[in-house]
């Protein structure tokens, strides 16, 4: 599905805060300034004072959507789901189950497009779109939102903010959407590599075959929690940014 080489944002300080300048994932290096007037926040991670970590899949619902909610349910673990508006139409019953389960659930456009390439209000309707999608089956809108690819300017930031969601990247990825898609063992250990307090990590579960990431789930769970981290939802991560580990 993807065809960009992602690119993980740098932590500036407990929550990232970047200017909100056009940001592309691209194969070369992608600069980030810190904010020298008020700006919305990105975030890319969680609380570093907490061992907690995210798993969080994108391109949902999709035909792999039971299987990673079987293997959560097996481990008794939570992850965030952000979806696409327009699969949400073809698998409506698994954004229910997603919910049913315990699981957050975010926006991630209607129709996944490079969202900096839009006009202002091109970005609105898609994050509007896709709002409406969810609502329309839970009754419910997300407040949080990836942009597709991790792409953001100020104006996808905004149509977030007006909508009433916060922007969530991530810290570490899979990179499980390459084709032919890396072995089972591969990306559990990019996985797990890159285990650190607040965490947020990108797996997909939509976009492509996705049976390797299925296959990956069962190590990368159970060695994140023989490590010590607890495994929560983003909701989650970002109420508990203001706490400390009480261990």
């Amino acid at each position: 599905m993807q065809v960009l080489t992602y690119l993980f944002l740098q932590g500036l300080c407990q929550y990232v805060i970047t200017t909100v300048s056009l940001r592309m994932n691209t194969t070369s290096s992608t600069t980030t300034h810190a904010a020298t007037t008020a700006t919305p926040a990105v975030i890319t991670r969680g609380n570093p004072n907490l061992p907690e970590v995210a798993l969080t899949f994108d391109d949902g619902p999709s035909q792999y959507t039971p299987q990673v909610l079987a293997v959560l349910q097996r481990y008794n673990v939570p992850a965030t789901f952000f979806l696409i508006g327009e699969s949400i139409s073809q698998y409506p019953g698994y954004l229910q189950q997603d919910l049913a389960a315990g699981n957050a659930v975010g926006n991630h456009t209607f129709t996944h497009p490079h969202l900096p390439t839009l006009s202002a209000s091109a970005i609105y309707s898609e994050l509007s779109q896709a709002q409406n999608a969810v609502y329309n089956v839970t009754g419910t809108r997300p407040t949080i939102f990836r942009p597709p690819y991790g792409e953001y300017n100020t104006d996808v930031v905004s149509a977030a903010s007006q909508l009433g969601m916060t922007v969530i990247n991530w810290s570490a990825a899979a990179s499980d959407w390459e084709n032919p898609p890396p072995a089972a063992n591969v990306i559990a250990s990019r996985i797990l590599s890159a285990a650190e307090n607040g965490a947020i990590f990108l797996l997909h579960e939509g976009g492509g075959d996705r049976s390797n990431t299925v296959a990956a789930l069962p190590d990368i769970i159970s060695g994140l929690q023989l490590r010590g981290f607890r495994l929560v939802t983003i909701p989650d991560m970002l109420a508990h940014r203001n706490e400390t580990d009480t261990k």
